[in-house]
């Protein structure tokens, strides 16, 4: 299902129009400078039914959301430079407890899903885990299960939690802020800019490469945004104005469009599986989201943080497109960052352990 040998060479071209001209649209209309994300899976979705119709393939490619996830690491990591971190152990509790709960909630649901529904308790399992867009479909495909199923579901999960976080942004009245008030300039505007960009992209690729060798979770994100962070300090502390280190508009576009591509070409997938299980599984994925919501309320009542942050923490999509809604509404960007990345870690380190769970919520004489 990732193979890019299996795509169409015009498919990323297609897709990157397709996504310009749909942002385009909807940054026009809202003036969100996060709406880019959603113009890439909507965009994608219509470059890949237009390929198919064609006759050509469509096949996801995790190349293109790691590319993407590369160029929003280092586009964040210089604002995470600038933020003033103090936690305490209550907050760091609070946030733990959030994170698991989500956990334990899509784990219940997934057993409700293969209870009530008409898929195994792996296939049950894999679309509704909060984890990995590109991981859930591969093991299903390792194991033998409906990996179409999988992949829908699981883009139809990080699509939905992309346009709550947006709504929740829109509706909740608040600003954007710490310097994202207003987009940064669509290019660098001087030599010297040019050059930090430069050494920007070029680092975060080392240090992506860097990250995987040493086994750094999500490599292609953390990399590219600890070492932003750290040439941003760098930097600042030799006396380099901070206007040379804004990092240009036209990157956290890119950078937008590319990851929100990847989860319109798993939900452009073809379905062959029967709609019972489907309209399941995306039950299922409702119901996830509306748990999130309840923990996020939670959070708030008793923490310090805004509903907004504690829905970006907690909410099961994405982590890449929930640290860039938090870092373009001026949210708490190292909360939901270490939020949505030690629950990736948890799903991708323990996958022998939910694997065998799931297997056992099969019912006799059900495979």
């Amino acid at each position: 299902m990732s193979d890019a040998g299996t795509r169409a060479r015009w498919l990323l071209p297609g897709e990157l129009v397709a996504a310009g001209a749909v942002g385009g649209v909807l940054f026009a209309l809202t003036g969100q400078a996060i709406i880019w994300v959603l113009g890439g899976v909507l965009g994608a979705v219509v470059a890949c039914r237009v390929t198919r119709a064609v006759g050509a393939s469509a096949a996801p490619s995790a190349r293109i959301r790691k590319l993407g996830q590369l160029l929003i690491g280092a586009a964040i990591g210089p604002g995470i430079a600038v933020q003033e971190l103090s936690v305490s152990p209550g907050q760091l509790a609070l946030l733990a407890g959030g994170v698991l709960a989500i956990l334990l909630a899509s784990i219940g649901i997934a057993r409700l899903y293969a209870g009530l529904g008409r898929v195994d308790g792996l296939t049950a399992g894999m679309a509704t885990l909060p984890g990995g867009i590109g991981i859930m479909p591969s093991v299903a495909a390792e194991y033998g299960k409906p990996v179409g199923l999988v992949a829908v579901v699981q883009s139809f999960r990080m699509t939905l939690v992309l346009v709550l976080a947006l709504l929740v942004f829109a509706l909740s009245g608040e600003r954007a802020g710490g310097g994202h008030a207003e987009p940064n300039p669509l290019l660098p505007g001087s030599g010297p800019a040019w050059l930090y960009v430069a050494a920007l992209l070029g680092g975060s690729v080392v240090a992506a490469w860097a990250a995987g060798k040493v086994r750094i979770p999500v490599p292609t994100l953390l990399g590219p945004l600890l070492y932003g962070c750290v040439l941003s300090i760098g930097l600042r502390a030799l006396g380099v104005a901070p206007d040379l280190l804004a990092v240009p508009f036209l990157q956290e576009v890119v950078g937008q469009a590319l990851l929100g591509i990847t989860v319109g070409e798993y939900l452009a997938q073809r379905y062959r599986d029967g709609l019972a299980a489907l309209a399941g599984g995306l039950a299922g994925v409702v119901a996830t989201c509306g748990v999130a919501s309840l923990i996020a309320l939670g959070i708030t009542a008793v923490g310090p943080w805004s509903f907004l942050s504690a829905f970006l923490m907690v909410a099961p999509g994405g982590a890449p497109e929930m640290v860039v809604i938090a870092s373009a509404t001026g949210s708490d960007l190292a909360f939901v960052l270490a939020a949505q990345t030690g629950r990736q870690v948890i799903v991708n380190i323990l996958m022998p352990v939910w694997i065998r769970l799931f297997t056992r919520f099969d019912r006799p004489g059900r495979s």
